[in-house]
C-alpha cells in the first residue's frame, strides 16, 4: 500500500498493523483509535485527520509529517495516540494536538523535540 491516497474517509478502528503505508497521503480522515502497530509510514503525510486514541507503537515514522492532525484525548478522556516504541526521528509535528499522548523511554523522538513541551506523557509501564 506504499503511495496511498485517503482522503475523507471514516474508518474509525482501522487496522493496519505490519503494512506498508511508506510516501502514503492520508488527508482529512476520520481514524479515531486505529491501529497502525509495527506499520512503516516511512515519509507518510498526515494531513487534518483525526488520530485519537490511534496506535503507533513500534511504527517507522522517519520522515513522517502530521499537519493539523487531533492527536489527543479520544471521547470521555480517553488516552490521547500512543507512541510507545515508535521511530519518529525526522517526523513533523505542525499544528498537531498532542495533548495526553503517550510514549515510552524507547521512543525514538527527532532532534530538539521536547514532547512534554507539547502535552505528551510518558508511561513506561
Amino acid at each position: 500500500m506504499d503511495d496511498a491516497l485517503f482522503e475523507d474517509l471514516i474508518i474509525e478502528g482501522a487496522i493496519f498493523v505490519g503494512a506498508s503505508l511508506k510516501h502514503a497521503l492520508i488527508r482529512k480522515c476520520d481514524l479515531y483509535w486505529s491501529c497502525f502497530t509495527c506499520t512503516d509510514l516511512s515519509s507518510a503525510v498526515f494531513d487534518a485527520n483525526d488520530l485519537r486514541g490511534a496506535s503507533f507503537r513500534d511504527a517507522t515514522c522517519v520522515g513522517t509529517c502530521f499537519k493539523d492532525c487531533d492527536l489527543g484525548v479520544g471521547n470521555m478522556g480517553v488516552s490521547g495516540a500512543i507512541f510507545n516504541d515508535a521511530k519518529l526521528s525526522d517526523a513533523k509535528f505542525h499544528g498537531c494536538n498532542l495533548v495526553s499522548a503517550t510514549f515510552n523511554s524507547k521512543t525514538i523522538f527527532p532532534i530538539g523535540f521536547i514532547p512534554q513541551d507539547h502535552g505528551m506523557v510518558l508511561r513506561d509501564s
